[in-house]
């Protein structure tokens, strides 16, 4: 499913091995290349410049709730 908008909740991609998506511009650019698809799991590449912060969710979520103490 590919789509964007209220009834989609965000944007939904369909992307195969070797596929990339570029989010940002500039010194904000985000590239993500899909790795490996293969028993319910992905691997992912990402790729941007040293003024974006790249987390897991888990680790965001863990960090701010260090920060909020």
């Amino acid at each position: 499913m590919t789509g964007y908008g209220p009834s989609f909740g965000g944007l939904y991609l369909n992307r195969k091995v070797g596929e990339e998506l570029v989010i940002g511009e500039g010194e904000h650019e985000c590239v993500i290349c899909v790795e490996a698809a293969a028993g319910g799991r992905v691997s992912l590449r990402i790729t941007a410049g040293p003024s974006v912060r790249i987390d897991r969710s888990e680790i965001r979520k863990e960090r701010n709730n260090d920060n909020s103490k």
